[in-house]
């Protein structure tokens, strides 16, 4: 510590062992500029006392959990909400704060919401799904909470945790997709998540795909997400309960292979679409659309390659089996990684 004198430094370590934050390792002896200097304590981070909130934003509840540093779920709690109001989600998050923290020292609150999220600055740019209206809709919370609060896009959430913990540990590249309430897709090119120059993900428009019965180029979310597919589901005399769907899928795939080859010519233009951009090792594939998915990978491999004129082929498919403890992990496995980012240019 340049230009700190040795009895400040002693001050700050004495508060910062009462506190918990630090704690003493090995006796050493430091190297004075000339000669020995006198015996002294390594001192280490406490990090088992250290830990990350993640919460998630549902349209009636808040999911949140407690991490630690490693990424291991300590706690979860589900609050209810009753709405997605601003003053609600505020409510709601405190509460569930509240709840998580125990002994524990929270060093960053991740919060995870679905839709268009500009991360540096903390700011809500679209969502259809809650009723708090667009902006800095945590403003306030930090203050309250003692931590740092950051607020991110349910999807790249979730990658940051499978850099961390899944994926990407051993895949720097990889695209990813979700299909559910919502489409959604994110980019990780040698580690790094591609976002646009006001920190949202790679593309603000909306997922855009090509629909077969229109002839014509459409947003995703009309073709998808869990409305049409059911939908279609019931054209096909399936069942249109996500879940029965989704054992049936991991049952008897030949029963959902038609809604499988469906999903297939409808991600393939987005799956052709990113990988423009990059050259992916894999594409992961999560959301409680993606055991449909699974059934219908040959064609989709066929799709994607009628589509490039063979110049592009679909990457190893991994299928993430996300759950919604999961939602709070990612957003604490996001603030973390924001806390350790760069700061931001103004």
């Amino acid at each position: 510590m340049i230009g700190v004198p040795n009895g400040s430094v002693t001050k700050a370590v004495n508060v910062l062992l009462d506190c918990g934050l630090v704690e003493t390792g090995e006796l050493t002896t430091t190297r004075a500029q000339s000669g020995m200097g006198r015996p002294g304590e390594i001192i280490n981070p406490n990090s088992s006392r250290l830990s990350l909130l993640g919460m998630k934003i549902l349209p009636t509840a808040i999911v949140g959990c407690r991490t630690n540093l490693a990424g291991d779920v300590e706690r979860s709690e589900m609050i209810e909400t009753g709405g997605t109001t601003r003053d609600q989600i505020l409510a709601g998050l405190f509460d569930a704060a509240g709840r998580l923290v125990e002994e524990s020292i929270v060093i960053g609150i991740g919060v995870s919401i679905g839709g268009i999220v500009d991360t540096d600055h903390a700011t809500l740019l679209f969502n259809d799904l809650v009723e708090a209206e667009p902006g800095r809709i945590l403003d306030g919370l930090a203050e309250r909470l003692g931590a740092p609060v950051y607020l991110e896009n349910d999807v790249r959430c979730l990658v940051a945790m499978e850099q961390r913990v899944g994926l990407g540990r051993r895949t720097p590249s990889f695209n990813v997709i979700t299909v559910g309430m919502g489409v959604a897709v994110c980019i990780v090119d040698e580690g790094v998540q591609v976002r646009g120059s006001d920190g949202e993900a790679g593309l603000r428009q909306h997922v855009i795909t090509y629909s077969r019965e229109c002839e014509q180029f459409v947003p995703a979310s009309r073709v998808l997400t869990t409305g049409p597919v059911t939908a279609r589901a019931a054209e096909l005399g399936l069942p249109t309960d996500i879940d029965q769907l989704a054992v049936l899928a991991e049952t008897d795939a030949d029963a959902v292979a038609e809604l499988g080859r469906y999903m297939a010519v409808g991600l393939a233009p987005i799956i052709a679409n990113l990988q423009a951009f990059t050259d992916p090792q894999a594409l992961l594939v999560g959301g409680e659309l993606g055991p449909i998915v699974e059934t219908g990978l040959d064609e989709l491999e066929r799709e994607v390659g009628r589509i490039t004129g063979g110049c592009a082929h679909l990457p190893p498919v991994h299928f993430a089996d996300w759950n919604f403890e999961d939602w709070g992990r990612a957003a604490a496995m996001t603030a973390l990684a924001l806390l350790l980012a760069p700061e931001p240019s103004p």
